[in-house]
């Protein structure tokens, strides 16, 4: 794909031109212009029993070699090694050409917008007021921070680490963008944060928490999604279960795990829903480029609904939580 194999030149020229000035400290390797550095000790608690539960992961969205998941025996968190540096996280997404940053058909785009809808709307009624302020954090490509627009009442703001705003939001009025940098302005202001599937991309999900908790008015809401790594398909596609999306997401949570981050939170409800996953593991599988809300991946959702209903074991983990 031209575009992958520019964006993997212009990392490989920004490795090299790194790695001459000094050479990485141990336990740091480069790859493509990004340092990446092993854990022998979870992250999150600091223990030392880990097992391995991936060993063969794979890049499959810009090829940037094999990583593995450990959990830890202590607090039950999973988390990705190697991992980027936090100096270099951005360089995983710096042209919003990832799977976070999709664009859809319009037909695709009215099925994610009735989805968007149907999620908002098992939030508190009182988000619906014209008082309250409301964060989408992680906005990406903005297309969520659109339907809170819609959906929610008062002040809608979209976030995300670039300091320009996506395309979708750049050309929206009634919608602000306030840049990852700048988000301190906000400190215990906002009524409601949404933060979907953004927990598992971040390097220190302690601190990122402790950070929305400081952004929120006292019984402001958090709602958390992420994907859900007991999921049935963790066990039937193993290494290709587009959830692992190796190595952007740094961290792989279930209910317990998810929960124990939430020190701090009243949890007011939790639930599991489905995201169209199939499409980009088969792609990943088979070696097809398929975007994230293909088609492709719609058409089996209902395959993966009617094993994850009965199962209770769905591709998305969903949490509610208010600021004590």
């Amino acid at each position: 794909h031209p575009a992958q194999r520019q964006l993997v030149e212009v990392r490989r020229i920004r490795g090299a031109l790194r790695m001459s000035s000094s050479a990485p400290p141990p336990g740091i390797e480069s790859r493509e212009g990004i340092r990446f550095r092993d854990l022998q000790v979870c992250p999150c608690c600091g223990g030392t029993r880990l097992a391995i539960t991936l060993e063969d992961g794979q890049d499959f969205e810009t090829g940037l070699g094999q990583f593995a998941v450990r959990e830890c025996l202590q607090c039950g968190i999973q988390f990705t090694v190697p991992q980027p540096l936090a100096d270099d996280v951005h360089l995983l997404y710096d042209d919003r050409s990832s799977h976070d940053f999709d664009g859809s058909a319009s037909f695709v785009e009215r099925l994610r917008r009735y989805n968007n809808i149907r999620q908002l709307k098992r939030l508190p009624d009182r988000f619906r007021e014209s008082d309250k302020m409301s964060l989408d954090y992680g906005c990406g490509s903005g297309f969520f921070t659109r339907s809170m627009r819609e959906y929610l009442g008062g002040r809608v703001i979209g976030s995300d680490f670039h300091e320009m705003p996506p395309p979708l939001l750049s050309s929206a009025n009634d919608i602000e963008y306030v840049a990852d940098s700048a988000l301190n302005t906000l400190h215990g202001a906002l009524d409601l944060i949404v933060c979907r599937n953004v927990l598992e991309h971040v390097v220190d999900p302690t601190a990122f928490i402790a950070r929305l908790r400081t952004l929120l008015k006292p019984r402001g809401v958090l709602l958390i999604e992420v994907p859900n790594r007991r999921s049935v398909w963790t066990r039937l596609l193993g290494r290709y279960n587009f959830n692992y999306y190796l190595p952007r997401h740094l961290y792989h949570y279930d209910e317990s795990s998810l929960t124990r981050q939430l020190a701090g939170f009243r949890i007011l409800g939790r639930w599991l829903d489905h995201s169209p996953i199939l499409g980009k593991s088969f792609g990943s599988m088979f070696g097809w480029r398929i975007s994230g809300f293909a088609l492709a991946g719609l058409a089996l959702l209902p395959v993966q609904i009617l094993l994850d209903a009965p199962l209770r074991r769905s591709s998305q983990l969903v949490v509610v939580a208010e600021r004590n």
